[in-house]
């Protein structure tokens, strides 16, 4: 019985790399830690500039009418580009379209931002209701960077990177490539926390008013590395072709070939296939309940931070310092555990543990909440010397932490698996309309549900908040996570369908 312990161990504990797949990983993890970097640091940028010139009400507004159709428009001009061009010249293209406009706006379009931005505020008085649309059109440039920032974690990490992974590894590597990636991949996040601090030092106090000046040297740090990433993500491109072969990284792998491509669909009936594809809509639906769930427990886990420290912004600030700083150290160890783990399981239960790990944290977290002033748990709490709401943040921050590890370690990887059975049509197209749309979904609901939920509430209190409808939250966030579990189940019956059908046809 040890030695049957010992074995096992021995063989869940062996690096996950064979000797002649070092090249291509290191290739892909160079690549995905570029796209990492570039994702973190326009996403530190985007917020501040949005805050600074327009408003904090301006990120969910920009969100549900700026984002969300963006996306819908690009997955429609990606399904047509697929068509027209090689995988590798859509990747290139992509790369430089937004390194390209982000370069523009560093060097033209926010120096010259008092001129650009458009003058609202009599439409916005002959139209109170609008006023936020309003506002958005108004301030386009910072608009439009906070929309191609958030696009290019859509477009460039979940749909073109994975796509390409998914492309040229076999469902044997995926296994244990993929959450080695993420490893990898977060040396992108730490340096661009590097860059940031450096940048924010250089441009003098950034805690006051966000102006011109004060920006300048910052956005042309950020711009040059912006630059720099990308001549390093289209060079790594490059000789990942060279090392797999340009026509296997270009063409569909059957059967441990490549083959040639069939005759591709139109527009439509291309349009036709992904929406009547049922396997499709269950990878969608997992991610539109990831997105909406997480968004259920962090809203209003934020909200609880803001009460608890009273709205210190030193406080609230180190706080989040602290919840980052744990992430990155437990999603490191989640990922390798989970390239490990990965091979050793059925599709299911990898799947599994993402809405699992929500669950258990979002009901410990929501009961807190529920019952901080009230019931049996408050008194019991009080006399133990803390308060329901600061076990709430506390819970709720693990929740963040380990939601966001154990999503890398095994809903990234498990996602992205079950596209590499499919046809190319969907291995493509359809990812698009997955990933960039049900991306975006997934957060807007959250948000939409919050936002509706808000507004039934304010008709018989004008002064409701977040978490005085935290009951109501808990009820949908249950729903949601049913609804999970069960696409989970579906999807594993028909993923296993698919590899027996490639199995069969390779033979």
């Amino acid at each position: 019985m040890k030695t049957q312990l010992m074995k096992f161990l021995g063989s869940v504990l062996k690096f996950p790399l064979k000797k002649g797949e070092i090249p291509k990983f290191f290739c892909f993890a160079t690549m995905l830690m570029f796209t990492v970097y570039i994702y973190s640091i326009l996403r530190n940028t985007k917020d501040t500039l949005i805050l600074g010139h327009l408003g904090a009400e301006l990120i969910s507004t920009s969100k549900l009418w700026g984002v969300l159709p963006s996306a819908v428009i690009f997955m429609l001009f990606y399904t047509k580009l697929a068509n027209l061009f090689s995988r590798t010249t859509i990747y290139h293209a992509l790369i430089w379209s937004f390194i390209g406009f982000f370069t523009v706006f560093n060097f033209f379009l926010y120096p010259n931002l008092s001129h650009l931005m458009i003058n609202v505020d009599s439409a916005i008085q002959a139209m109170p209701y609008f006023k936020y649309i309003l506002q958005m059109i108004g301030g386009w440039p910072i608009v439009l960077f906070y929309i191609l920032s958030e696009l290019w974690g859509s477009v460039m990490m979940a749909l073109m990177f994975w796509q390409l992974a998914n492309h040229i590894s076999t469902l044997e590597e995926s296994r244990r490539f993929y959450p080695l990636f993420m490893v990898l991949g977060q040396m992108g996040l730490l340096l661009s926390g590097l860059i940031s601090k450096y940048g924010s030092i250089s441009t003098g106090d950034l805690s006051s008013e966000i102006t011109l000046n004060a920006w300048k040297g910052f956005l042309n740090n950020i711009t040059f590395t912006l630059i720099i990433s990308g001549i390093g993500l289209s060079i790594t491109l490059i000789i990942l072709g060279k090392i797999v072969g340009k026509k296997n990284i270009n063409s569909i792998i059957l059967c441990g070939k490549a083959v040639k491509k069939k005759e591709r669909l139109g527009f439509f009936a291309s349009l036709k296939y992904i929406f009547s594809s049922k396997y499709i809509g269950l990878i969608t639906l997992l991610i539109i309940c990831y997105g909406a769930s997480i968004n259920l427990v962090e809203g209003i886990w934020k909200a609880s931070i803001n009460l608890n420290f009273d709205g210190s912004k030193v406080d609230i600030q180190n706080f989040f310092g602290d919840v980052q700083i744990w992430t990155a150290f437990i999603s490191s160890f989640a990922m390798y555990v989970g390239s490990l783990v990965l091979s050793k399981v059925r599709w299911k239960t990898g799947a599994l543990l993402t809405p699992i790990m929500i669950l258990i944290t979002g009901v410990l977290f929501y009961v807190f909440i529920i019952y901080r002033e009230g019931g049996v748990i408050a008194p019991i709490i009080l006399a133990l010397g803390t308060t329901p709401v600061y076990l709430a943040i506390m819970f709720g921050g693990s929740q963040n932490v380990l939601s966001k590890s154990v999503k890398y370690a095994f809903f990234d990887p498990t996602k992205e698996m079950a596209y590499i059975p499919l046809d190319e049509e969907l291995q493509t197209k359809g990812k698009a309309a997955a990933d960039v749309i049900g991306g975006r979904l997934g957060k807007s609901m959250g948000a939409f549900i919050q936002w509706s939920v808000l507004q039934v509430g304010w008709l018989f209190s004008p002064n409701v908040s977040l978490i005085e409808m935290s009951n109501y939250f808990f009820i949908i966030f249950c729903l949601i996570l049913g609804i999970w579990f069960i696409s989970i189940r579906s999807l594993d019956k028909k993923f296993y369908e698919k590899v027996e059908e490639n199995r069969v046809s390779c033979q």
